[in-house]
């Protein structure tokens, strides 16, 4: 199913094709489409500018599956870096339920489903996905569109990276910290990133998707490419998933492609093997 966009306010309410009964304030106007011809989310994407920001543009999400997957020990038990991914796309509940696990709100006081070590929203968790580059917005749990292009190549230096559905990408609000060194800054976004990719990770093991946390990509590249504001930067990576042994989810679409990885990071022991499979994977770091 096609997930529904809301529009951002505005004070223009002219009639746009692709938005049946109300305006687009988020792109210009474009010629009239059979809206049977394509679904919404296509539509809107393609009249957007493939490499400008569209701010205010929203993706909303299934709520998340707070009762389902696997318990927690059993979780921990299937818990691994997957080495090898199969080209489904993963479905709207998926990735609803992985956000939400990433850094969602849990209960009131929009505290969150990971701690922190200096600032509760010191972290931006960003999806670059086939369909463009989204933010992640835990007060809505919803996705904000910030660009139209396919970046998940983009995310790391390995070959298997950009053929997996899902590249998670972390990114410090050095901007939020201005009381601490760029050093501290570093540390504790990094910290903050590896608590939420750990909850990546059991969501995965829980759900039967496979994910890598990666730190092997180049970060100011990167960081350019998705037009990160001033103090904010790229500290690590996660690819996201089906594994190629076991079944999609019903409806997921099949991009072209497949992927294989590791979990990489500072410090992990040095490996030069190579992958066999679906294309052969350069690695350097990596943990199981």
């Amino acid at each position: 199913m096609t997930p529904p966009i809301a529009e951002c306010p505005a004070d223009s309410q002219a009639a746009s094709p692709l938005w049946p009964g109300g305006a687009d304030p988020c792109s210009p106007p474009s010629p009239p489409q059979s809206v049977s011809q394509r679904p919404l989310a296509a539509q809107v994407l393609a009249a957007l500018p493939s490499d400008a920001p569209a701010a205010g543009l929203l993706r909303t999400l299934p709520e998340p599956s707070r009762d389902a997957g696997l318990p927690l020990m059993r979780a921990l038990a299937e818990r691994r870096s997957s080495r090898q991914y199969a080209p489904a796309a993963l479905s709207e509940q998926q990735l609803a339920d992985l956000l939400w696990a990433a850094c969602g709100i849990n209960r009131p006081g929009e505290e969150r489903t990971v701690p922190y070590w200096r600032h509760p929203a010191g972290v931006d968790l960003y999806a670059a996905m086939a369909d463009g580059l989204w933010l992640y917005e835990p007060r809505l749990h919803a996705l904000r569109r910030h660009l139209g292009a396919d970046l998940r190549a983009l995310t790391g230096i390995q070959d298997f990276v950009g053929a997996a559905p899902l590249e998670l990408v972390y990114v410090v609000r050095g901007e939020r910290m201005a009381e601490l060194t760029p050093e501290e800054r570093r540390l504790y976004g990094s910290v903050d990133a590896a608590f939420a990719g750990q909850n990546v990770y059991l969501c995965c093991a829980s759900q039967g998707l496979g994910c890598v946390f990666r730190a092997a990509l180049d970060a100011p590249r990167l960081g350019r490419a998705m037009q990160l504001g001033e103090g904010q930067f790229v500290v690590f990576a996660q690819t996201v998933g089906h594994l190629p042994d076991r079944p999609a989810a019903a409806g997921a679409e099949l991009p072209a492609g497949a992927g294989r990885g590791e979990a990489e990071g500072a410090g992990a022991e040095r490996s030069g093997a190579l992958l066999p499979a679906v294309g052969q994977a350069r690695h350097s770091g990596c943990s199981a």
